[in-house]
């Protein structure tokens, strides 16, 4: 019985692991992608300066 107990705690203990890593995955997937719209606003952002100061060179 103490043996199962021990299986059952270190099963737990495995599964606990394995959740928190995939949610520490998620978190960074979704700071990434965050990032990622940011940089890509930027872009758009800088594009569009570059846009208007040729616009009033011209």
């Amino acid at each position: 019985e103490n043996s199962s107990e021990l299986f059952w705690s270190e099963l737990q203990s495995k599964v606990d692991t394995i959740i928190s890593s995939r949610k520490a995955g998620i978190i960074t997937r979704a700071a990434g992608l965050e990032q990622a719209a940011n940089d890509y606003k930027n872009h758009l952002s800088s594009e569009n300066q570059v846009i208007r100061s040729q616009a009033t060179t011209t």
